[in-house]
């Protein structure tokens, strides 16, 4: 209903214009003349676009959209001081701006979302793993993300978009939450969830909404361990923080796009923070090599942390307390590691953290 509620916006919208400019009452000051020309063809393009999206029931996100629309050219005459016409042609679309720009104009002009719209922002994160994304009305066009994406599945922006699949295990024993792009390329780059099937999430840091409902869906309905591997500094622990966290207030912000009840849960979800720690550093010889001393930022970060993990924490407290204390001394990037050899980190720290994850690490 929605969509079909936007297609009439939007003939509605054009069919008011085209009349306007017929009865020629569409008026354009003369100073600003090339530019409101200019941002009205980009309108009624995009427009066009939107509207065929609609109909078809696809979607698109907003760089896609860019590429398709950045050949096109305006061709126009400009008059100079001898009053003589000297035509003129420039690109419609020249950068990405002109695009987010008109989409957010066709919002407000038809007072609808960018969801409404069926137009999600450029991706925030990528999904890989023995996992499969079934759509509710199409069985048959599942998306295999480890056969048809080797690099991860680009997550859309849009999470009205992404309540439309339900997930197929593939296989997958755990999910594990990866802080940083580049270690969730050199692990799908060394084979690692063929050695040991897993679902891998990377939210590019701190998780867009959509990243976090999508690892909360999947959290959720296939009920697997869910590990975080993030750098050893605060904002490592409250990246973790954000991907456990309720949807509640996500939920209130997005016109209740999160309609099932099992995404308003206000149960938070539980990750065990899988590294790195102080003890794996220090068993390492990485400690000494790679710490570098937190700025007044990450104290402040850390005590924040410290209170509210101590009181959530459960078991291993012992251990997080130990964690806590040790990163007062110092932080470490996940990237130290790679000293230790091109596939230490797939082939040999991660399978062994994971192997005594109920054991060793705390759980958040």
């Amino acid at each position: 209903m929605k969509e079909n509620t936007t297609v009439c916006k939007i003939e509605k919208w054009i069919f008011y214009i085209l009349q306007k400019l017929v009865k020629g009452k569409f008026v354009i000051t003369e100073e600003m003349k090339l530019y409101n020309s200019v941002v009205l063809c980009r309108v009624f393009i995009l427009m066009d676009k939107i509207h065929a999206l609609l109909v078809q029931g696809s979607y698109a996100n907003q760089r896609a959209l860019f590429y398709e629309m950045r050949h096109l050219k305006m061709e126009y005459s400009v008059t100079n001081k001898s009053y003589s016409l000297t035509k003129h042609s420039s690109y419609l679309f020249p950068s990405q701006i002109q695009v987010d720009t008109t989409i957010r104009k066709i919002s407000g002009l038809l007072g609808s979302s960018r969801n409404e719209l069926h137009i999600f922002p450029n991706s925030k994160g990528f999904l890989s793993g023995a996992i499969a994304l079934v759509h509710h009305n199409s069985s048959s066009n599942a998306i295999d993300c480890l056969r048809e994406f080797p690099d991860g599945w680009c997550i859309p922006g849009s999470t009205e978009y992404l309540n439309q699949f339900k997930f197929e295990n593939l296989g997958a024993q755990y999910i594990v939450v990866i802080e940083k792009h580049g270690i969730f390329k050199r692990l799908l780059e060394d084979r690692f969830v063929h050695h040991l099937p897993s679902i891998l999430i990377c939210g590019l840091g701190y998780p867009s909404i959509a990243t976090k409902f999508l690892f909360q869906r999947i959290a959720r309905e296939l009920r697997l361990p869910c590990l975080g591997l993030v750098d050893y500094n605060p904002h490592g622990l409250a990246l973790l923080q954000t991907y456990r966290s309720s949807l509640a207030k996500e939920a209130s912000d997005l016109d209740n796009q999160l309609s099932c009840s099992s995404w308003r849960e206000s149960t938070p979800l539980h990750i065990y923070w899988l590294g790195l720690h102080f003890s794996q550093l220090s068993q390492l010889n990485l400690w000494d090599k790679f710490r570098k001393p937190l700025t007044r930022r990450d104290r402040v970060l850390l005590t924040k942390l410290r209170n509210q993990l101590q009181t959530k924490a459960g078991r291993n407290l012992a251990v997080l307390e130990q964690e806590l204390n040790a990163m007062q001394n110092g932080k470490v990037e996940l990237q130290a590691i790679y000293s230790l050899g091109h596939s230490y980190l797939s082939r040999t720290y991660l399978p062994s953290a994971i192997f005594h994850y109920e054991d060793l690490v705390p759980r958040l």
